[in-house]
């Protein structure tokens, strides 16, 4: 890798300037607030406002096209749905769906300042085929709402303007720096371990609240740096309980996140029963359906969701747990599997770290398989939108970041890659 690092971020399509314009963010102060103390309520209150947000989403189901015609190919109405146990005779919306017709979610009638506040997300691609989601200026500041809850809940002590760190184990090397005029006017650092110095860089933050995912936390327990954050966030990538144990010398809770981007936050894991996840009452009801978790978000938002197959897999029952919480929790929920590729010196490394990349493949799918040491093969079930040669040249430069020598990258279209609760997009075909 002779080119610059600013050369090669420029290759992997990587921005190397971010402008957060965070002000606006302070007219949601007031709303961050409520929502936050309505999740306190809702721990030990499941019922707590949901007949007043279900009156709510009533109207934006009525407004939103893509709901209506589900609703009227089922022969129902937003109407029939005046309590949570009417869900089960609505009907149900798909990945597919929503993939397909994503402009079609927004409720009509929005005032000019939310129509220009409107922003195009894409998912993670844990399917194998990242969609588009459209999202409102509120459902992008939402998870402060979260942790507000969650700082309260466990008695977490916060200074006065606290700093967080995002810590990124991804090869992608973005970082950015910004204000939280939201968040106890504190601020937020994104700090990648791809770029020189991370450590470094950490300590100089030295961050109440550390967020990541499983790969940045393993990064975090093997090179210890001397922080000593108050809060510590995962996300809902499977965590291992050995991982977890790895992390208690920071002394810090650690809260497991279950999120997607279609809907933001939805349940957390119980911090005295591993493997329970607790719902966030009363921003979401989320049910069971044949073994696949289905979600309806009564949190106001532009796009309403009744019903949303997750593609992940768990079981919901009522619960009346030891901490304290009562409500609706989920059981046999893991995350992404964890896939780790294997180097020639029998290193392993997550996979998940290259999801990024294919995020630019919005609505392709595609499955990535470690043939040999140095070799990867991708399947895509449509064009690639920037073309098979730059990704395949993006790919083996993140490759080499990850600590690859050689990767060699081979892509191949295919007609179907099959389908399923969330297929697994990648695949190692050597031992480690």
């Amino acid at each position: 890798m002779s080119a610059s690092f600013e050369e090669q971020q420029k290759l992997l399509g990587v921005g190397v300037r971010i402008q957060h314009r965070t002000m606006k963010h302070l007219r949601y102060v007031p709303r961050i607030d409520a929502h936050a103390r309505a999740l306190e309520v809702g721990f030990r209150e499941p019922g707590h406002l949901v007949e007043t947000r279900l009156e709510r989403l009533r109207d934006r189901l009525s407004r939103a096209p893509l709901q209506l015609d589900l609703l009227r190919q089922h022969g129902a109405s937003p109407k029939a749905l005046q309590s949570p146990g009417d869900l089960s005779h609505l009907p149900l919306m798909d990945r597919e769906t929503l993939g397909a017709r994503w402009k079609d979610a927004v409720a009509f009638g929005l005032d000019a300042e939310a129509e220009s506040e409107l922003t195009v997300a894409t998912s993670s691609g844990s399917t194998g085929k990242a969609l588009l989601a459209v999202r409102d200026g509120y459902d992008q500041l939402h998870m402060w709402a979260a942790i507000r809850f969650w700082v309260s809940q466990l008695g977490v002590q916060l200074p006065a303007r606290p700093r967080l760190a995002l810590l990124d184990a991804l090869p992608g090397g973005l970082e950015y720096s910004t204000r939280l005029p939201h968040f106890e006017r504190g601020a937020l650092h994104r700090i990648s371990t791809a770029r020189p110095n991370p450590q470094q860089r950490l300590e100089k933050v030295q961050p109440s609240i550390l967020s990541s995912d499983p790969a940045g936390l393993h990064w975090l327990g093997s090179h210890t740096p001397r922080i000593a954050p108050k809060l510590m966030l995962s996300s809902a990538q499977h965590l291992p309980a050995s991982q977890r144990n790895e992390l208690v010398k920071w002394n810090a809770p650690l809260v497991n996140v279950y999120a997607i981007t279609e809907c933001g936050p939805i349940a957390w894991e119980c911090m005295q029963r591993a493997g329970v996840f607790h719902s966030l009452h009363p921003d979401v009801i989320v049910e069971s359906v044949a073994g696949e978790l289905v979600v309806t978000r009564l949190r106001d938002s532009a796009v309403p969701l009744l019903r949303y197959r997750t593609g992940d897999a768990g079981e919901v029952f009522d619960d009346s747990c030891a901490c304290g919480f009562r409500g609706r929790s989920i059981r046999g929920f893991l995350g992404r599997r964890a896939c780790h590729f294997v180097q020639a010196n029998g290193e392993r490394c997550d996979a998940w770290n290259l999801i990024w990349l294919f995020k630019d493949l919005p609505l392709v799918g595609f499955r990535m398989t470690q043939l040999a040491h140095e070799t990867f093969h991708i399947e895509l079930d449509g064009p690639a939108p920037m073309g098979d040669a730059l990704l395949g040249e993006r790919l083996a430069l993140a490759l080499q970041r990850l600590g690859w020598t050689k990767p060699a990258v081979s892509i191949v279209h295919v007609a179907q890659l099959g389908h399923g609760l969330k297929p697994e997009p990648f695949v190692c075909s050597v031992e480690a």
